[in-house]
């Protein structure tokens, strides 16, 4: 089964959190696993969310797996 991991996104969630000044940042958290491990989840600000910023993160995750399987 080496090197045959895939990341899939299960779960896609609007959140936010507020930080000491009291500004609000918007972000999106996916949940995604790799294979038959997992859940993970990933935080990324809505300014930067983009389905290419989301596959490199899941790929380095899977890439890493997959090496650890190897």
């Amino acid at each position: 089964m080496a090197g045959n991991l895939k990341a899939i996104v299960v779960r896609v969630q609007q959140a936010s959190r507020i930080d000491l000044t009291g500004q609000v940042h918007y972000f999106k958290r996916v949940t995604y696993t790799v294979g038959n491990h997992g859940p993970f989840q990933a935080e990324i600000p809505d300014a930067e969310f983009t389905a290419a910023k989301v596959r490199e993160i899941m790929s380095k995750t899977a890439a890493e797996l997959n090496i650890l399987e190897g």
